[in-house]
């Protein structure tokens, strides 16, 4: 070190470098290091590359830095759709329908298979088996075969408002049970916060949170089934399901990806690496990528949460479909050449023309379900901590506005330009100079591409797995789906879900797309100095990534701000009451060319999370003080409370709260 420090020059600018980074790296620095870094990157700083790969593989990732270049949140969460698609294809009617929701609820029921007459429950159940012959064993899981099975799983908030309900009905169960014993079994399931199902949680290390869950499912396994389900202590069974698919595809993703092929823990082994206080913050970023909560949440803080949530989504979203085109520009950046901005137009008309292949490529890949705009729009901390009422009208709200249909075809959109792009790098008439680098960092080769390709693309053949996987990664490396590793660690904590409340975006913009283009520029220089390249030319190739992202970007956000203008004003002349001339909807049409392409970047979300940042202080300098720009870090809920201090409650309804307030 003291060779480095003789090497710089001296100087009030080194002085100043070293006194910033000094603080940066001081204890009483982290809390507000934590509240702006992703959990990604506090685990990277924690715990080293190794640990977090396990859990996140960074977007356009070169090969070699990542066991697994997806991780453990994102293939948990593509298995997780890949399955449901699956249980969607073997029942006849939508799983929502009334008729296949009564068909789910007598597949929970109690009565053996081979007594069963609803065609759709026997369906069901053969999906569990399926579910399990296929999936489930195969990884070694720790989990044995049940006939007839359907899960049991635990209401919390039902179990949260009558806990002493619950214990009478162990107590009866088991009467030689200490009744002590019981209440501080149920008491540490209510303080825990975790889906409790009759297969455990993931079991991790001696500081294991899902400890109380454990505990109480050996309670409730002598409790019947029918018992707890009059007294209200069931998931319903629609949700039920949802539980146990991504609880059980939580546990074996768990086992591939924190396991060596020998079933020895890598998590662990890198965990005993760290001093005390370092694995202590690292398995508490792990608990929340595993969805461990431990505060409770009252009954009318999840109201609050729920419906304030739900407020705010139908204020501010109803015209989010024309604000998220810039979103088609992620699979052209991601293709790295200027081409793909051509290849990405054609895709588009492909997709639109041939709809129908697109979406089963994309379900094929696990990239779609259809709960994938929830998974954009909202945390899972939002999610998990909604009321049924409120997911339900939130859930309806986004298909009402065609978000739904819009975030489905920018998967499919994506997986298609993933086709094009193994294609054409894999294809030595079309391959370039970087296309066996492109290739490595997708985890496939040229030959398996093409031995894919001429097997009709199929994806059950060892090429066709590793090219499933492949695809997979350039989808998730183009499209934006926030998840626990990609947002602050305190923003996983339902208690904040309201400050929270649609950041997720920028954030996980900033992790995937800024970042990932910032890798993909650092290879190119890397690459250029190795084979000795002229300085000048690395420079442009890798300056040469974020002019493609502004060419794939801007045109759209332009294309976006055109659509807003004209929707709002077609709303007006079509909404009662509204006076269409008192506004001045085409707003762009007045703007100097500087401002309407200041404009424009903001609108392609080129600045990632800093957009929060930048909207705070236009708040103070429009005249709303340092409350007003507070009330923007704080979120959309808290800026409605200080307009409706600032602007009284008859004034904010009419032009925040109300949807048409945005017009």
């Amino acid at each position: 070190m003291a060779e480095v420090i003789e090497k710089q020059s001296p100087g009030l600018s080194n002085a100043i470098t070293r006194k910033v980074q000094e603080i940066i790296r001081s204890d009483g620095f982290t809390p507000i290091y934590n509240f702006v870094v992703t959990a990604d990157t506090r685990l990277r700083k924690i715990g080293g590359n190794k640990l977090a790969d396990l859990f996140y593989g960074r977007s356009q990732q070169a090969k070699g830095q990542g066991r697994n270049k997806l991780g453990f949140l994102k293939t948990a969460m593509l298995e997780g759709n890949a399955r449901f698609s699956q249980l969607e294809d073997m029942v006849d009617g939508k799983l929502d329908s009334p008729e296949v929701q009564e068909s789910i609820r007598i597949a929970f029921t109690s009565t053996p298979t081979r007594d069963l007459t609803d065609a759709n429950a026997i369906a069901v159940r053969q999906w569990f088996d399926k579910f399990y012959d296929e999936y489930i064993e195969p990884s070694n899981t720790d989990v044995g075969r049940q006939r007839d099975y359907a899960p049991v799983v635990l209401k919390l908030s039902a179990i949260d408002q009558d806990p002493s309900g619950l214990v009478a009905l162990l107590m009866e169960a088991d009467p030689e049970a200490k009744e002590s014993d019981i209440r501080s079994a149920v008491q540490r399931l209510v303080n825990y916060q975790q889906v409790v199902m009759d297969e455990g949680p993931i079991s991790i290390e001696e500081t294991n949170p899902a400890q109380s869950a454990e505990k109480a499912i050996q309670l409730t396994k002598k409790v019947k089934r029918e018992k707890l389900q009059e007294a209200g202590f069931l998931e319903d069974p629609d949700i039920a399901l949802m539980r146990y698919i991504s609880n059980m595809v939580k546990r074996v993703e768990w086992n591939r990806n924190t396991k060596d092929d020998f079933g020895n823990s890598i998590y662990e082994e890198e965990l005993r690496k760290l001093d005390p206080k370092a694995r202590a913050e690292a398995e508490k970023i792990v608990h929340k990528y595993l969805g461990y909560q431990d505060a409770p949440l009252g009954p009318m803080w999840r109201a609050i949460n729920s419906w304030g949530s739900v407020l705010q989504i139908i204020a501010i979203l109803p015209l989010a479909v024309l604000g998220s085109i810039p979103e088609l520009a992620g699979p052209v950046i991601v293709s790295k050449e200027f081409g793909s901005v051509t290849t990405g137009m054609k895709e588009i008309v492909n997709t639109i023309r041939n709809r129908d292949e697109a979406r089963m490529l994309a379900r094929d890949l696990g990239v779609v379900t259809s709960q994938s705009v929830a998974n954009v729009m909202m945390s899972q901390a939002e999610l998990d901590y909604m009321s049924e009422t409120s997911r339900k009208v939130a859930d309806g709200f986004f298909r009402f506005t065609l978000l739904d249909t819009y975030t489905k075809f920018t998967r499919e959109f994506a997986s298609n330009m993933g086709v094009r792009f193994l294609e054409n790098h894999s294809n030595p008439e079309t391959a370039g100079a970087f296309s066996k680098r492109y290739l490595q960092e997708l985890g496939v080769t040229a030959e398996e591409v093409q031995v894919w390709s001429k097997s009709n693309q199929d994806f059950s053949t060892p090429e066709g797995k590793k090219v499933r996987n492949a695809l997979q990664r350039f989808v998730e490396s183009s499209t934006l789906r926030p998840n626990a590793a990609e947002r602050p660690l305190w923003a996983s904590d339902p208690r904040w879900a309201l400050v929270w409340q649609l950041k997720g975006f920028v954030f996980s913009y900033g992790k995937v797309m800024l970042a990932g283009a910032k890798r993909e520029s650092l290879a190119r220089l890397e690459g250029a100095s190795a084979k000795d390249v002229n300085t000048y030319a690395a420079m442009t190739g890798a300056a040469g990534v974020f002019a493609l992202m502004g060419i794939a970007t801007m045109p759209l956000a332009m294309v976006g701000m055109e659509l807003r203008e004209y929707a709002k004003f077609g709303l007006a002349w079509a909404i009662p009451g509204i006076d269409h001339e008192a506004k001045n909807y085409f707003r762009t049409d007045d703007m100097s060319w500087g401002t309407y392409m200041g404009a424009a970047f903001d609108r392609g979300f080129a600045m990632g999370p800093f957009t929060i940042a930048r909207q705070a202080m236009q708040a103070a300098d429009w005249g709303r003080g340092v409350t007003g720009a507070a009330a923007v870090v704080l979120g959309p809920t808290a800026e409605t409370v200080d307009r409706i201090f600032s602007d009284g409650f008859p004034s904010t309804f009419e032009n925040r709260i109300l949807p048409t307030g945005l017009l």
